[in-house]
This record gives C-alpha cells, structure tokens and sequence, in this order.
C-alpha cells in the first residue's frame, strides 16, 4: 500500500495539532512534519520531500498561496492543497495560476480532507462547494470538467 507523505502547514498550533492527531487515523497517510511558518516548512520540505502540503493561505506575515508556489516551483513533485477560512475569487484564481490542487474550507468533515489528500496526490483537483461555485464563475467554459 503508498503511504501519502503529507506536511502541514499552519500558524494555529490547535489546528495543525487536530489535523495531525485525525490524519494519523489514515493508514494509507503519514504526517511526515509540521510547520507554523515558511521558513519552517521550507526546511522541511528540503529534509523529508513530502508528497503533498496543506497548508492555510494566511500564515500570520507570510502568504500561504506564495509559499506554496515558491515550495512547489522547486519541488514541482509536492502538490498542494489549501485548507482555509479565508476564500474569494482573487485568492482562488492566485492558487490556481500557482498550480495549487485544491483549495477547501477549515468547516469541511475531516473525512473530505483525507479523501482530498488522497486526490491531489493521484493528479486530481479538489475544490469544496464555496471554492466550486466560485470557479463556475471564473471559469464557466470548464463546468463540465470542473473538479469534484
């Protein structure tokens, strides 16, 4: 069986203490590393390559979708995903030109956020319904191929 090596990215210790403590239930995923900044998560990344981020898009001083695209761009093998409660359309369309592979919302069941993982880490994309009724808008010619 792969094992999903996943990093998580979030400046709310609580809330990357809880995902950590739900995604060790997975046994197809493991949390390779844990960072509350991107300094930190760069470290990490050059350390242990994990296969797929999910990360905040606020990160106190630090911009998550910039840090996703600076990881990415140099290890364009680790897919990201975003896990926010901050979404409009300006923030989805900077993930999307950045190459992140989902976004979703902090309110979503955990057991969508392991499904998602799993997802992105096979090539898929995975938007949660406010991120999905925002990309029919932006991109209306796509619907019928639109990520689930």
């Amino acid at each position: 069986m792969v094992c999903i090596r996943v990093l998580l990215v979030d400046d709310n210790d609580a809330v990357r203490r809880g995902l950590e403590v739900f995604l060790d239930t997975c046994d197809d995923i493991e949390v390779v590393g844990a960072a509350s900044n991107g300094n930190d998560a760069v470290s990490i990344c050059q350390m242990l390559l994990p296969d797929v981020l999910v990360m905040d898009v606020s990160l106190g001083k630090e911009d998550g979708i910039d840090l996703a695209a600076r990881i990415c761009g140099e290890y364009p093998q680790i897919r990201a995903l975003i896990l926010s409660g901050f979404l409009d359309e300006a923030l989805l369309r900077r993930a999307l030109a950045v190459g992140i592979r989902g976004y979703l919302e902090k309110n979503i069941p955990v057991d969508v956020l392991s499904d998602a993982i799993r997802s992105i880490y096979v090539g898929e994309f995975v938007f949660g319904p406010t991120a999905q009724e925002i990309y029919k808008r932006i991109r209306p010619d796509s619907i019928d191929d639109m990520p689930q």
